[in-house]
């Protein structure tokens, strides 16, 4: 149908469609070796009986081909996959696949197509997956029982689920984002097998499915993969299209209690605008940009005005939603007093209203700009890999019929909207006005404790099922146990080993004999090393600038020695007196420069230093020390097992490595280091004189080092 070159995916991406079926496949050839699959089907609900969260859980228990009760258990064990799951969206469910190793990646693919198309979904498994009444004696009580069940049981129990819940479905009143696409448990056991059955049967369709291939693996053996599976359908018309939600001309307030708890007495609000479809991807990036300017850091003004209120404990609502055809952006406060969500209302209006008016900084709108392109360029998808994050983009357009390439291509939209911005045109001022102030159609949920609601939906559940125990006989009573126990025999049976050779599993074979080398350059910088990789990052410069650890020996004399080693290598590395080190650190390095004029010796003296600094290896060390550091911190030790398995924290939304034990290494370091010191305390206490990129370090040699401390 359509075949680009694309930079942004650093590769060719083709879009096909299936002759005889009508699905489509967007498939993109690049060198990510991180092999990516996904087969996503268009499931709108007409209900909130959560049919398809229910049919997602139940196409992973057994297939045709893969006739074993958890196939994917069983393939974890002999495969090297990247990843392996699936989603319900309010729209779609979504089936993906990744594995960097080529025979696992198809082993992948082919145990997920038998799934969502021939799967065994037998009425034991939808009661497992879905919902059942079970009883362990003919006298009761009866029970619900399902995976689904109990878990959208514990979605209802959680508030921010709640409210993100009633959130969106304010904003679509009269379409499917007005239901629950997981499943509300009071409405889940309206559900019958039947339903069930018929919604696989004219959902999980080729003509209603979009493939997606990404990453190294030969384009014509995807065809090869699927072609088994398309050639036994033909095409059909489904009845799943996504309509758009017509748009209210006026706001909207809505009140809704929450199972707070005996203890509870806080309540939470939301302020929510329908804004762009998802299709205008230039409007999109602007919203998204403005995101960022608003709640995007600490700072923020909107994330600043309500912090800073009082009138709430934290933020909540998801800020810009971006998966469903029509986007929202949801902001406002958690743990407010009951009654004062006018209050919140009001100061997220007047706050907007005030940049609007008044402009966004220049330097805020820079930041946004420039952080929302490095995250484009980066495309760092967490623990996602690459290629799925590319799926659930182009499917953003192309769910809805639209173009699937062009949430891809995202390059002309952001220089277009750059060169808006150099003219001086004010695009979020802009869009402020338009998708939030002369906005009407919004909606403000407001959640409010009830401390007696849980107990009353237990009450009124165990009276529902009461009244069923009540109309059915004895018979049907002890046919409820007999289906009990069936079930929990079907449940603890076990494969057979048939079954379970048909899972395929990687050999010796399939792996390769040699690791991938990357490209690497070595070179030097005066005395500093540097290691230089050549790869692909989408013009990205990445820098890492290593500090090394020294190991501390076992010995005391020995540690001393090196304590010895270590003074020495800062009074003559740095060649200048310390001014926020202490008095005696102080005059012991001007003795010491004093006794050693000469800056040929000093040299000598400070590499001898740092030569037997690092002589201990590291392999052995069960402390280390940063050397070169104040004397304070030079005379810490730390388990040298904190650096060795990192833990990663998020810094201005990417996750930063720091020491496994963080906290006692900044309390030794540094005491109670969440407290500010005395004001007359507060000074810097780094010797720093200014860093200039132009020029040379060479030519301030014996200006702002190897210089004279008397005429500095």
């Amino acid at each position: 149908v359509r075949e680009e070159r694309l930079s942004e995916v650093s590769g060719t991406v083709k879009l096909w469609r299936h002759d005889a079926t009508g699905a489509e496949l967007l498939s993109i050839v690049n060198n990510d070796e991180n092999k990516c699959f996904g087969a996503t089907f268009r499931t709108p609900p007409k209900d909130s009986t959560g049919v398809a969260h229910i049919l997602e859980h139940s196409v992973l228990c057994g297939s045709e081909k893969y006739p074993v009760k958890e196939p994917f258990v069983e393939l974890l064990k002999g495969s090297l996959q990247t990843f392996l799951n699936a989603f319900t969206f309010p729209d779609k469910t979504c089936y993906p696949v990744a594995s960097a190793n080529l025979q696992d990646f198809y082993n992948l693919v082919d145990v997920y197509l038998d799934a969502v198309f021939f799967p065994r979904i037998d009425e034991n498994c939808f009661q497992q997956e879905g919902w059942h009444i079970e009883a362990d004696s003919p006298a009761g009580p009866l029970r619900y029982k399902g995976v689904v069940f109990n878990e959208m049981k514990g979605v209802y129990s959680s508030p921010d689920s709640v409210l993100a819940e009633h959130s969106q479905q304010s904003l679509f009143p009269d379409m499917t984002y007005g239901l629950d696409s997981g499943g509300n448990p009071e409405v889940i056991p309206q559900l019958t097998y039947k339903a069930f059955k018929s919604f696989h049967e004219s959902h999980y369709h080729p003509s209603n499915t979009r493939f997606f291939f990404w990453g190294d693996d030969p384009e014509e053996q995807r065809f090869a993969l699927l072609e088994p599976y398309l050639s036994r359908f033909t095409a059909r018309e489904t009845d799943s299209a996504v309509p758009l939600q017509p748009r209210l001309d006026v706001p909207r307030q809505l009140e809704f209690p929450y199972a707070s708890g005996e203890d509870g007495d806080k309540g939470h609000v939301t302020l929510n605008w329908l804004t762009c479809e998802t299709a205008d991807t230039g409007e999109l990036l602007v919203l998204e940009m403005l995101e960022h300017i608003l709640l995007g850091l600490p700072g923020s003004p909107l994330r600043k005005a309500l912090i800073e209120s009082g009138l709430g404990e934290d933020l909540t609502g998801g800020g810009l939603e971006t998966d469903l055809r029509q986007t929202f952006f949801s902001v406002g406060l958690r743990s407010i007093t009951p009654g004062t969500a006018e209050d919140v209302e009001m100061l997220i209006m007047e706050t907007l209203a005030e940049l609007a008016e008044n402009g966004i900084p220049a330097a805020a709108v820079e930041a946004a700009v420039n952080s929302v392109e490095f995250d484009l360029r980066e495309n760092n998808s967490g623990r996602f890999p690459r290629g799925l994050a590319a799926m659930i983009r182009s499917l953003a357009t192309w769910l809805y019929d639209g173009d699937p390439i062009a949430p891809l291509a995202w390059e002309k939209p952001l220089a277009a909207l750059k060169a808006r911005l150099a003219s001086g045109e004010k695009v979020f001022e802009g869009a402020i006005k338009r998708w939030f102030l002369d906005n009407e159609h919004r909606s403000t949920v407001i959640l409010t404790p009830d401390s007696g609601l849980a107990a009353e939906r237990e009450a009124a559940e165990a009276a529902k099922l009461q009244r069923i125990y009540d109309a059915l006989s004895d018979e049907d009573h002890k046919e409820i146990v007999a289906c009990t126990e069936a079930l929990r025999a079907s449940q603890q049976a076990p494969d057979s080993p048939e079954a379970l050779a048909a899972i395929p599993s990687l050999t010796l074979a399939d792996l390769p004999r040699e690791n991938v080398i990357l490209p690497k350059e070595e070179g030097k910088a005066g005395d500093l090393a540097i290691l230089a990789h050549d790869i692909d990052t989408s013009g990205i410069l990445y820098a890492e600038i290593l500090f090394p650890l020294d190991a501390v020996p076992k010995s005391k004399w020995k540690q001393l020695w090196q304590m010895v080693d270590s003074m020495m290598y800062c009074c003559f590395n740095f060649q200048r007196l310390p001014a926020h080190k202490g008095k005696v650190t102080y005059y012991a390095e001007k003795l010491a420069l004093t006794l050693v004029p000469s800056f040929k010796a000093r040299y000598k003296l400070w590499k001898g230093a740092e030569k037997r600094l690092s002589r201990y290896s590291l392999a052995d060390a069960e402390y280390v020390s940063s050397f070169g550091e104040g004397a304070t911190i030079m005379r810490q030790r730390f388990p040298i097992r904190w650096f060795r398995y990192p833990a990663y924290l998020e810094f201005e939304g990417h996750q930063m490595p720091v020491p496994e034990d963080y906290d006692k290494w900044l309390t030794i370091s540094y005491g109670d280091y969440m407290q500010l010191p005395p004001p007359e305390e507060r000074v810097y206490r780094h010797d720093a004189v200014f860093i200039d990129l132009e020029h040379s370090y060479k030519q301030y040699k014996g200006i702002h080092y190897c210089v004279d401390e008397k005429k500095a």
